[in-house]
């Protein structure tokens, strides 16, 4: 490897870390504003906050997902090349130390903020949202057959089998979820159980 790269893996190593502290530090949670109830959009209202909630979790979930995986570069790929003693031959010792201290910078920025963990919850928090909008959206139409007087055999039918493929959906979903958990569950052990 010539010098030329080098210093452009370092100047991306750079960038990568940076932004993905930035982003593991301002990945907040959405704040839920009260809306003033207005009678007649009620349920409209309370549905669009909920579309709403279930984008920013959706948002997060992304935010720290692409974060974590920035940081992972920084640890394993910078890692892996200091690790390497052709590396450290080719390089002076001033660029090997800014390539430590990127490293060092994220596995602090990622056992800090874990991003890992975050996108995890937001999308476990998201698929809640997402079965619940869906649980809401069955109950108002079924409100709204009922209340429009268009009740009949075939609408009812329609709106039980929609709400039994969204039921099936969520048990799909937990089960997704669950699995994911229980993945990183043990790979966070097994990372645990390797650090000295």
């Amino acid at each position: 490897m010539s010098l030329d790269i080098m210093d452009l893996v370092v100047a991306l190593s750079v960038v990568a870390t940076a932004m993905a502290g930035l982003i593991s530090g301002y990945s907040s949670s959405y704040k839920i504003v009260e809306n003033k109830p207005d009678n007649v959009r009620y349920l409209e209202n309370r549905i669009n906050e909920l579309k709403r909630y279930l984008k920013e979790q959706q948002n997060i979930a992304k935010r720290n997902q692409i974060s974590g995986n920035l940081l992972t570069i920084g640890q394993y790929i910078v890692g892996g090349l200091l690790a390497t003693s052709f590396i450290q031959e080719q390089m002076s010792s001033v660029m090997v130390g800014i390539l430590g201290l990127i490293v060092l910078f994220s596995s602090t920025v990622h056992q800090k903020f874990r991003p890992d963990l975050k996108a995890a919850a937001a999308q476990s928090r998201a698929t809640k949202l997402k079965q619940l909008l869906r649980r809401a959206q069955d109950l108002s139409n079924d409100i709204s057959l009922v209340y429009k007087g268009k009740i009949d055999s075939q609408l009812k039918s329609e709106s039980t089998l929609a709400a039994s493929i969204g039921m099936q959906m969520d048990q799909i979903e937990n089960e997704e979820i669950q699995s994911a958990l229980t993945t990183d569950a043990i790979q966070y052990k097994q990372d645990a159980e390797k650090e000295p």
